[in-house]
């Protein structure tokens, strides 16, 4: 293994003759990590890649996996991790947990090996000790975007910390690529592994909180490299199903797919890095009264699965939740994701969104559909194709939010579909039919195309979707497309207000 020397440290209890880490990636993406000084609690159990699983688990004799430092503690015990790569997979916690690092030091929990067992194969190089230990074929079609037609195989590889281009044939091999035969799951390379660390993901989960981790804490680590398929029987890189836990102060990057999975109420996701991941950032489902402050939420889904045409697949995300009340989102960015920012789908109700910053993102920022109750106040949301997009919901509030630079500021729609396709949502009694959208204080600049867009269905025209509008400020483009039986555009608001009797705000 290719290491890099940092520094001869002495640390309380260890004397550590070098902080090697694994050229490249770990050692500048280390930087990501928060630095963070939690404090250690009496009879906490340490471990350190240079430990052994038959140690005391002190701070002097430390084990060396976290699976064997999770074992080793009691309900509410507190696992301390020294600095340095951990690569396992940790399934089933059903006891109260901290997991956390040694002050000051960085921790990547990773779902990579190191393979150095390689053979030229004419133009390329072929692994002789590894096979790929992942379902090729675990996505439904319609996920796909036809331009990336890879997005869905879950293998990665990386050389010396930079992740290669997966390619489709054994032909397309070169320079900075990889690819896997389907049929003897060997993975070639194009770059000759002589002398560099060759990282090849080898598992899909770092960890699963069950329903008996409640109350959990996992702070200040980084998890990167786990390779989830597409299909919802795994999940995330971190699953949290562990009610009332808290995941704070982490990293979730380079996953396949999705990164950090939240299953249960009364989760508090506070100051988290959820960026550059192959899928979804974050999914969130039947998380009742979920907090999630102060993370960023950006760059993901880099793999490009689609998010047009794709029906019930579209599913692409910053975060994406379902099936939840109470749910608080705010002061996080979900910037430049491919799909929406933020998302909340299939019977959320009473939903707070405020404060964040959503820029940038390929289909909606914000995006409430078929729900209901939600308040969307404060944020600034810029350069999306969409900046928010309200769908099948009733009692949606736009308040006091900043719009500027989007192809369409703001979408306001009814949807066909009925709540009897989903059994919570009918659980609930929603109707699925945009009612009371109340649309005051914003201000608008910069649009592209549309300041507001509506569409009309057999149960709810444009007009009813509407409660409370004024109170607007609008500069720039100030078309409205409006829905109550055929479809008009207003290309001014004075021509919108005088067709309507609606007044929308303020222009200049």
């Amino acid at each position: 293994m290719a290491l890099r020397s940092i520094a001869a440290v002495a640390l309380p209890g260890i004397l550590l003759t070098s902080l090697t880490l694994a050229v490249g990636e770990t050692a500048s993406a280390a930087g990501l990590i928060k630095d963070t000084d939690y404090p250690i609690p009496a009879g906490a159990v340490f471990v350190s890649p240079g430990g052994s699983d038959t140690a005391a688990g002190t701070e002097a004799q430390p084990l060396r996996t976290l699976a064997a430092g999770i074992a080793r503690i009691s309900s509410g015990g507190t696992v301390v991790m020294r600095a340095g790569n951990y690569r396992e997979s940790i399934a089933g916690v059903n006891k109260r947990i901290t997991v956390q690092p040694y002050p000051h030091e960085k921790v990547w929990i990773k779902g990579t090996d190191v393979v150095s067992g390689w053979t030229a194969d004419g133009a390329a190089w072929r692994t002789t000790t590894w096979r790929s230990p992942f379902c090729q074929d675990c996505y439904p079609a319609q996920a796909i975007n036809p331009a990336y037609p890879l997005a869905g195989k879950p293998d990665q590889a990386f050389r010396d910390g930079r992740p290669l281009r997966q390619v489709a044939t054994r032909a397309e091999v070169g320079a900075g690529t990889f690819y896997v035969d389907p049929s003897s799951k060997v993975l070639y390379v194009g770059d000759d592994p002589a002398g560099a660390t060759m990282e090849l993901s080898t598992r899909w989960r770092a960890m699963l909180l069950n329903a008996g981790a409640a109350g959990s804490v996992i702070r200040g680590l980084g998890f990167s490299e786990y390779s989830p398929h597409w299909n919802e029987d795994q999940l995330a890189m971190l699953v949290d199903a562990a009610p009332n836990s808290v995941i704070e102060n982490n990293v979730f990057v380079r996953s396949a797919t999705r990164a950090l999975g939240i299953y249960a109420a009364g989760i508090r996701v506070e100051g988290n890095t959820v960026d550059d991941n192959g899928g979804s950032g974050g999914a969130v489902n039947r998380a009742d009264g979920a907090v999630f402050r102060g993370n960023t939420f950006d760059r993901n889904n880099n793999q490009h699965f689609a998010v047009t045409t794709c029906g019930s697949y579209c599913t692409m995300a910053g975060m994406k939740v379902a099936h939840t009340k109470d749910v608080v989102v705010e002061q996080n960015s979900f910037a430049g994701n491919d799909g929406t920012g933020f998302w909340c789908d299939l019977g959320c109700t009473n939903g707070q969104i405020t404060g964040n910053t959503v820029t940038g993102n390929t289909n909606n920022g914000i995006f409430w559909e078929v729900s209901s109750v939600a308040t969307i106040q404060g944020n600034t949301i810029s350069g999306n194709t969409r900046g928010v997009k309200i769908a099948g919901s009733d009692r949606t509030t736009v308040t006091g939010n900043t719009f500027t630079g989007n192809a369409t500021h703001l979408g306001v729609y009814d949807d066909a579909r009925l709540p009897s396709s989903d059994s919570y949502s009918a659980g609930l009694g929603l109707t699925w039919d945009t009612a009371q959208t109340v649309l005051t204080g914003n201000d608008f600049a910069g649009a592209t195309s549309l300041l507001m867009d509506t569409n009309r269905t057999t149960q709810v025209a444009a007009p009813a979707m509407f409660g409370t509008v004024g109170g607007n400020r609008v500069t720039g483009v100030q078309t409205v497309n409006w829905c109550p039986s055929g479809c008009t555009s207003y290309a001014t608001l004075a021509a919108f207000r005088a067709a309507t009797g609606i007044d929308f705000g303020t222009v200049g």
